[in-house]
């Protein structure tokens, strides 16, 4: 509902959310970081994790390194951050709720890079009957979507910009995504008048360990192109 016009290409990797067992995560990940995914898709979106693995840091780096951004989530009810989202070339989301705070399950750390809706969120699912209807989820999920639908977006609209190529090509995209993310995301204030337009939060200082704040996808495309020189490109 973010992205509109984004192409969709579903890797099916595990039956559950949950990876003991990461390699076929892993070979998905490198499968698109080496071009072999038809569609050359540009943005990898997990609402998954585990433990971490060599060969889950090596795709992530590698997708990093050829201008993939991989947005992750941090991981639902255990707090601490998952990996492959905890690793430093992917993008690690928390969730919040239509109040304006962290969701109290959502993984929270340092390693956080923004925190996106993740409670309350409408979206297509299954009843117990197995009829498809339109109903409410929460979970780091809903809020790893918006992200890679923001970066979708945002790609798009730097579509065809010199400075987008010349960050793609020097593997730092992900760090100039991540810069932008920073930089335009929004905290509650105590004046509800200075909050973005449409918002009902309740004020409370925010929790840096949900990252620096909220997503704000219009402050992101209007942020300029770059990405701090001293970045690693590893986790």
């Amino acid at each position: 509902g973010v992205a509109r016009g984004a192409r969709l290409i579903p890797l099916r990797v595990h039956r559950t959310v949950s990876q003991l067992n990461t390699r076929n995560l892993a070979k998905a990940i490198q499968d698109v970081a080496d071009g072999k995914i038809a569609g050359d898709p540009k943005v990898i979106s997990i609402a998954m994790g585990g433990p971490p693995s060599y060969s889950l840091w090596k795709a992530v780096t590698a997708a990093e390194s050829k201008g993939v951004i991989v947005v992750a989530a941090s991981g639902n009810y255990i707090r601490t951050v998952v990996w492959p989202a905890r690793f430093r070339s992917a993008i690690a989301v928390a969730a919040d709720i239509v109040r304006c705070r962290p969701w109290k399950h959502s993984s929270r750390g340092s390693a956080i890079d923004i925190a996106a809706p993740g409670e309350s969120v409408w979206r297509a699912t299954l009843n117990e009957k197995s009829e498809h209807i339109i109903a409410m989820g929460k979970g780091t999920t809903f809020a790893t979507g918006h992200t890679s639908s923001a970066a979708a977006l945002w790609l798009s609209y730097h579509r065809g910009d010199p400075a987008l190529d010349a960050l793609r090509a020097e593997g730092r995209l992900t760090l100039a995504f991540r810069d932008a993310l920073k930089r335009s995301s929004w905290r509650p204030a105590p004046d509800p008048a200075a909050n973005p337009e449409g918002s009902s939060c309740e004020f409370a200082p925010w929790d840096k360990a949900f990252g620096p704040g909220i997503l704000d996808i219009s402050r992101l495309l209007d942020s300029p192109l770059t990405a701090q020189r001293g970045g690693r490109l590893s986790a």
